[in-house]
């Protein structure tokens, strides 16, 4: 393979965003229609259905604070900082692992709910520096570290 083979080969390997990291700023593509959306409005839960590939997860990532306060952006309106998404994808295996076994369900159900709290407070924790930087930049925030 030539030099422009293999890059041309590297730039189509990662094509998914699961294998991008979460902060997807870099790689994300608006959407035409992404205005049309009440996402940054909504009050209530809003449901993303769609095949594999269409971009759920790259939308969902993208709304995140790994990707609202990437370092990879120059400038961070106050409006995106008010709206910022948490990422989980629930561990189904482990989440699995906590029925039956001579324990109570109710027990199991209580285990469950912890480890939501600990989780979305980890992630929560994980993104008050970054917030608390952009707060300090007066809505920008620098791409220097």
């Amino acid at each position: 393979m030539s030099a422009q083979e293999i890059t041309i080969h590297n730039a189509c390997t990662k094509n998914r965003a699961e294998e991008l990291g979460y902060d997807v700023w870099p790689h994300f593509v608006i959407p035409l229609f992404f205005d049309q959306l009440d996402l940054r409005q909504a009050t209530k839960p809003r449901v993303i259905v769609g095949g594999r590939g269409c971009g759920k997860t790259m939308l969902l990532r993208y709304m995140s604070h790994y990707s609202m306060f990437s370092p990879s952006r120059t400038q961070i309106p106050e409006e995106d900082a008010n709206h910022i998404g948490l990422y989980w994808k629930a561990d189904t295996q482990f989440a699995n692992t906590m029925v039956s076994r001579g324990v109570a369900s109710e027990t199991w159900e209580a285990a469950f709910h912890h480890s939501i709290a600990l989780t979305v407070a980890e992630e929560i924790l994980s993104g008050l520096p970054k917030r608390a930087s952009t707060r300090q930049g007066s809505g920008s925030q620098s791409t220097q570290g």
